[in-house]
């Protein structure tokens, strides 16, 4: 399996519900569906049957935003569709591929750290996208990586793929803020496992306007007074 901008919880971490709170993108995606699924079947493709299969969409696709609005607690309709619910349920190895700048890339950490198959983690600094076509950039030969993935596990050819890093992913440089980027520059790096046993818990005291050394002591009590339109 190889599982691109995915969610393994389809309730806490998808575009639904966070935190208790409804998302804006609870009601975009609904609505969008809505009208993708309106549109009847290409007769090219499916011949003579499309307009029975128009109907019959019609019929049951129905408004999704309908349920969504309508179990806005977790429940049976979230957790029959959400892996985090039992990981165990996934028996064949996953490559679980995600973004940075896309909504979905807690599930990468996640599946790396419960699936109980062999698993790799791959992350770069696109969005919503599969990274060869990777936005913002630089975008990667996504389908070379694929065919690896496909011909070691359903082909047996020796690409070597399992012998590389359980999670790659590119280390973004800090950036001035802006609305968009074409190029987040950084670099790759990899780690065994996740959790990664490369990774250390670091204090850092806070001082005026600065954050102190590892070890420092905090600076003393600071009362600072802000007034803003919010």
């Amino acid at each position: 399996m190889i599982s691109a901008c995915s969610s393994d919880d389809l309730y806490a971490d998808n575009m639904h519900y966070m935190g208790g709170c409804l998302l804006g993108d609870n009601l975009s995606e609904a609505t969008v569906m809505f009208a993708f699924n309106s549109l009847p079947p290409d007769p090219e493709i499916v011949g003579a049957r499309w307009r029975s299969m128009w109907m019959e969409r019609l019929d049951r696709s129905g408004l999704w935003l309908e349920p969504w609005l309508r179990h806005q607690r977790r429940s049976d309709y979230w957790r029959r569709s959400s892996v985090c619910e039992d990981y165990s349920a996934v028996d064949c190895p996953v490559m679980a591929v995600g973004g940075w700048a896309d909504g979905f890339t807690n599930t990468v950490f996640r599946l790396l750290q419960h699936l109980q198959v062999p698993c790799i983690g791959l992350i770069g600094p696109w969005g919503h996208k599969y990274p060869h076509q990777g936005i913002p950039g630089p975008a990667i030969g996504f389908l070379q990586e694929a065919l690896r993935w496909w011909d070691y596990w359903l082909k047996g050819k020796p690409t070597g793929i399992m012998d590389e890093p359980a999670l790659r992913a590119w280390l973004q440089d800090s950036v001035p803020p802006f609305a968009a980027y074409k190029v987040r520059p950084g670099r790759w790096v990899g780690e065994p496992s996740w959790p990664s046993p490369n990774i250390q818990d670091t204090t850092y005291p806070l001082h005026h306007n600065t954050l102190a050394k590892p070890g420092a002591s905090p600076s003393p009590e600071l009362w600072l007074n802000l007034q803003s339109p919010l």
